[in-house]
């Protein structure tokens, strides 16, 4: 019997025991593997701005939604159209944001927005991802000086 030997880069070698303990263990890994895809593959992911130009400029935009403090808003500005919803508030508000459209969430650089995000996914959206304002600028991407109060 062929199996596997402590993760999926070791190669297969012959289970000499023929006791079947190998083959069990095999299983397992296969199906934690399968398990783990899946929910890997479940959750929000973050967009690469070029996709994300894309969608906006698409017939069917995603409602961007900025969750940094007003005072960062203030200072470094705002996705054009964007919602304004603290992260610290996402929870609370999320089931007020429109489940038949994507939603991609940002703040500067991606982690606030993740978090976001997951909140969104918790809540039951699926069409979600995030993120980091950085990026956008780094593509001389127009900002507004706000982002309406949502």
């Amino acid at each position: 019997m062929l199996m596997r030997i402590a993760d999926s880069t070791t190669p297969f070698r012959e289970d000499a025991s023929g006791d079947g303990v190998g083959e069990h263990i095999t299983v397992q890994f296969q199906i934690f593997g399968v398990i783990l895809l899946v929910i890997m593959s479940n959750a929000p992911e973050r967009i690469a701005i070029p996709d994300l130009e894309k969608k906006l400029e698409g017939k069917s935009k995603p409602v961007v939604i900025d969750v940094r403090k007003q005072a960062e808003i203030d200072e470094s500005g705002a996705v054009p159209g964007a919602l304004h919803i603290p992260v610290e508030k996402v929870g609370e508000r999320v089931s007020e944001l429109p489940k038949d459209k994507e939603l991609a969430f940002y703040c500067g650089g991606g982690g606030r927005a993740s978090r976001a995000a997951q909140s969104a996914w918790d809540a039951g959206f699926r069409s979600v991802s995030y993120f980091g304002l950085r990026d956008w600028k780094k593509r001389g991407l127009p900002t507004s000086k706000t982002a309406k109060k949502f």
